[in-house]
């Protein structure tokens, strides 16, 4: 372990001795040096770098989420006056609001916290489970907007598939409620593991910020707290690529029915929609893939740029999502409704179990998100 004296604040480089630092710090040990001096704080320069870097990269990313949630509003405020439920006109509005409410709270939250950390007014302390999630670069409001931005896939596909035969549909309704569960229950397990930690590094104040940032320590508490993390994340990983492409393979079987019905001019609108899905998928994927690799070449702390993004990243994928939907929604490109007659007319035996009446509205109405 290195430690170098500059303008009364001890730097100490990683890999550090949890041990002799705590000794050190409460000025039991000299062997490293000189004794802290009083007011003197304890830094870690590559702890500065990842959170001045992660900052800043949120800012850019929260950014383009102000600008996503004013192109949603242009969108939703320019569809077409029908006659909607309460539910269908203003609970986009506030699935939005919601989001940019989160994300703003986020992005205080971490700049705050990075800049007092930086800034070394005050010794990186912990007085509850907030403060833990802070000191490894997770804001507190970033699991609700990964359980709404999970919420409005989970939505999107329960949407699409609704109409599939009844058993096939309650075994999946059952597999993605249970799959939904298990992310409710990995982000509790979190604030309980964070909580614990704050617990156990209070009872040692003048050296609770040292444990917390000497990040893979061989304490238990410690480790718990990473594995119900990495839960956390790994859960938002699958079940963001499961519900892609249970989304995107339910949509590529209503092109080729639509094509089948109303010609290839008329279902050009599914491709856009898979390419959206797609993209609003990978990014939140993109950003965890980067904190794995981060994770394992460059160790834990260089992980949490990734961590401080995550937030903003789901709610720019949700956002875009709405965009587009709201987009498709607010630009009439359906046929009339003798058009529809005309074609659906010689196909009656596809529609035996609906009606040859209900099959368009039927089929529409459930993909009515994609803009139609």
């Amino acid at each position: 372990m290195a430690g170098t004296q500059q303008n009364s604040v001890f730097i100490i480089a990683y890999p550090a001795n949890l041990a002799d630092v705590e000794a050190f710090v409460l000025g039991n040990d000299t062997s490293l040096g000189r004794p802290l001096p009083a007011g003197g704080f304890l830094v870690d320069t590559s702890l500065v770098t990842t959170r001045i870097l992660g900052s800043t990269l949120a800012a850019v990313a929260y950014g383009l989420t102000i600008f996503l949630y004013f192109t949603c509003l242009g969108h939703l405020s320019r569809r077409p006056a029908r006659s909607e439920d309460f539910k269908r006109k203003w609970g986009p509005y506030a699935y939005i609001t919601g989001m940019i409410g989160l994300s703003t709270a986020t992005f205080l939250q971490s700049t705050i916290y990075a800049t007092t950390s930086i800034s070394l007014v005050r010794a990186e302390q912990i007085h509850g489970f907030v403060d833990t999630l802070m000191a490894y670069g997770s804001p507190f409001p970033i699991l609700f907007i990964i359980w709404m931005a999970e919420g409005l896939m989970f939505y999107h596909a329960v949407g699409l598939y609704r109409r599939i035969q009844a058993v096939p549909r309650y075994f999946l309704f059952i597999f993605l409620g249970a799959l939904f569960l298990i992310s409710l229950g990995g982000g509790v397990q979190l604030f309980i593991t964070a909580e614990t930690v704050a617990v156990w590094a209070s009872r040692d104040e003048a050296a609770s910020f040292v444990k917390l940032l000497i990040l893979g320590g061989d304490e238990r508490h410690i480790k718990a707290l990473i594995a119900s993390g990495v839960f956390v994340i790994a859960t938002t990983f699958s079940g963001n690529l499961l519900l892609c492409v249970l989304i995107v393979a339910r949509l590529i079987q209503h092109q080729k029915y639509f094509m089948n019905i109303l010609g290839p001019e008329h279902v050009s609108i599914y491709g856009r929609i898979i390419v959206m899905c797609v993209e609003s998928c990978a990014l939140t994927v993109a950003t965890i893939v980067v904190g794995g690799v981060l994770w394992f070449a460059a160790g834990h702390i260089y992980a949490m740029i990734a961590l401080m993004v995550l937030p903003q990243t789901c709610c720019i994928s949700a956002l875009m999502l709405i965009s587009r939907v709201a987009q498709g929604k607010a630009t009439d490109t359906s046929l009339t409704a003798t058009e529809i007659a005309g074609r659906v007319v010689p196909i009656d035996f596809i529609c035996q179990t609906e009606g040859v009446g209900e099959f368009p509205g039927a089929r529409m109405e459930e993909a009515r998100w994609s803009g139609k």
